[in-house]
């Protein structure tokens, strides 16, 4: 008896997963979905700049340090 109750709980917990998923799924994933846009929106929208205003943006070009580049390794040819 206490077998085929624990296989009937299983049974109504596997459907109600089940139903949950068609219905509620769907609602979760448009609101993801939703939100994802406007955040998307949110970081492609510029600034809003008043007219006449310059806005001149510089990012220093970095120097590549030469001191860590390794170590120089002297080589020959050889002639066959």
């Amino acid at each position: 008896m206490q077998l085929l109750r624990i296989i009937l709980i299983i049974i109504i917990v596997y459907y109600l997963l089940k139903l949950a998923a068609r219905y509620l799924l769907p609602v979760f994933l448009k609101y993801a979905i939703r939100k994802t846009q406007e955040n998307i929106k949110q970081q492609n929208q510029a600034p809003e700049r008043k007219t006449g205003e310059i806005n001149v943006e510089y990012s220093p070009k970095k120097k590549p340090q030469v001191g860590d580049v390794g170590e120089y390794v002297d080589y020959e040819e050889i002639k066959d």
